[in-house]
């Protein structure tokens, strides 16, 4: 399902929003942007959702004209596909390819790890997954990542079609507490 005009407009305000975080705003004229794409979601999705917010963006502000932008593919916790790419390949969906579908366990501790490591210059980082892919395994170690200007520049796009600018991180469901012995209460 295509996001409506409202829910581009928040991530309009959103991203205008974080160009305007002290610090934050963009040195020259090209603005250097990151997009995190869920690998485990459909890739039509993908494709209409990165096209309707990357296209909503160019319209709408300056300085979304002139970008560098950054596309991951985040396959797994350790399998990341990285480029550069350009606004045309993204909106004619060439990008976001069918054989990029891997539904492997993810977790936001290594994503974040690679977004700080890797694309700590970016102005800007989109990230369109879902709900069930935003959970950690160490809550502590995410906060630490996403310190000092991670936090603020990230703008999650969830496959229900909502929107997070500091979204709720849950801990990952883990099974290390041992099965109870049969009898025992």
């Amino acid at each position: 399902m295509p996001l409506t005009d409202l829910q581009k407009k928040n991530i309009n305000k959103t991203a205008q929003k974080i160009l305007h975080i002290p610090g934050n705003a963009p040195k020259g004229n090209v603005l250097e942007m990151a997009l995190v794409l869920d690998c485990s979601l459909d890739p039509e999705y993908i494709r209409q959702t990165a096209k309707d917010v990357l296209a909503f963006l160019r319209k709408e502000g300056d300085p979304f004209l002139n970008i560098r932008l950054n596309l991951i593919k985040w396959k797994g916790d350790e399998d990341f596909v990285k480029y550069v790419s350009s606004y045309p390949d993204v909106l004619m969906g060439r990008e976001i390819d069918d054989a990029d579908i891997a539904v492997n366990e993810k977790h936001l501790d290594t994503l974040c790890a690679q977004l700080k490591k890797f694309y700590a210059r970016s102005k800007i980082v989109l990230l369109i997954t879902d709900k069930k892919n935003c959970t950690c395994l160490n809550l502590e170690q995410v906060q630490e990542e996403m310190k000092p200007f991670l936090h603020k520049k990230m703008i999650y796009i969830y496959e229900d079609d909502t929107f997070a600018y500091l979204p709720q991180i849950m801990p990952a469901e883990t099974s290390d507490e041992p099965d109870s012995e049969p009898g025992e209460e």
